[in-house]
């Protein structure tokens, strides 16, 4: 009965995330390999053992996010299928695809450590924060107001609105921040080691607190999907055999067709002669 409880995903997200962040940090911090104050996320997951710790659990997170855009994909178009809005279907697989870039991205940040391929990371970092917050959240805000899906609400819309704004403001002060910090500091050490006295250490500051608010706010955006996720359920998949080559049958042909009833009865029934096998489905409860 796994999909009766879709509304633990957006929750298990919620928590996930910066749990799986504080866990890299303290290894981090604990080997010394960046300073205690404000690193960015990445720098906790740039040296091993941190880093080995960092993809995986970054992996999982980026699984259990791609898991919650596909139900919240799959209530629209459900509840709109047949409304002939043709439009909002399309605009609900556009921001899918942006949504599923974004959590490509939390994985490619996950396994291309800065200092192995800086690149890769950049893009993966990009990805991961410009399409998460400025692409799907605000495709998902306009799908919100243009949409009434159970459990939703106008101030729920409202607040949707007012997390990506306040997200869009962080991304864009902490690009700058950012560029500031390393256009002032001379590296004569670390560029994952900042001290108060470093000149550019105030806006290194700003753009790392930027960057961990903006993490916490998009899987926060994730979570206003709960009061919507607790009015669906989701059924299991269903896997079906078009041939009888598998069970080993002979020229006398041989089907057998499983199936579940609604009080979870299973029914074996033995179907003789090639001309009645159409397709064998079993339905996995």
């Amino acid at each position: 009965m796994w999909g009766q409880k879709l509304w633990l995903l957006p929750i298990i997200v919620f928590i996930a995330a910066p749990v799986f962040f504080l866990i890299t940090y303290a290894i981090a911090v604990a080997f010394k390999h960046v300073d205690p104050a404000f690193p960015y996320i990445s720098d906790t997951g740039t040296y091993p053992p941190e880093s080995c710790v960092f993809g995986q659990l970054l992996n999982i997170l980026a699984l259990l996010i791609g898991m919650t855009l596909y139900i919240r994909f799959r209530q629209v178009d459900e509840m709109y299928q047949s409304s002939g809005r043709r439009l909002l279907l399309v605009f609900n697989k556009f921001a899918f695809g942006i949504g599923l870039l974004a959590a490509a991205g939390v994985s490619i940040v996950a396994n291309f450590q800065e200092s192995n391929v800086l690149v890769g990371h950049v893009v993966g970092a990009v990805l991961a924060f410009a399409l998460g917050t400025l692409g799907y959240g605000w495709t998902q805000t306009i799908i919100s107001y243009r949409t009434r899906l159970p459990g939703s609400t106008h101030i729920l819309c409202h607040f949707r609105l007012t997390l990506c704004i306040f997200g869009t403001v962080l991304f864009l002060v902490g690009i700058t921040a950012s560029h500031l910090s390393f256009k002032k500091k001379k590296f004569i050490t670390s560029a994952k080691h900042w001290k108060p006295t470093d000149e550019g250490f105030a806006e290194h500051l700003v753009a790392t607190i930027s960057e961990w608010l903006l993490a916490i706010l998009n899987v926060a955006y994730l979570l206003t999907f709960l009061p919507e996720f607790k009015l669906f359920s989701m059924d299991p998949p269903q896997l079906t055999f078009h041939t009888t080559e598998a069970i080993g049958a002979t020229s006398d042909e041989v089907a057998l067709e499983i199936s579940r009833d609604t009080s979870n009865q299973t029914a074996l029934t033995k179907i003789d002669g090639l001309s009645n096998i159409k397709e064998v489905d079993y339905t996995h409860a």
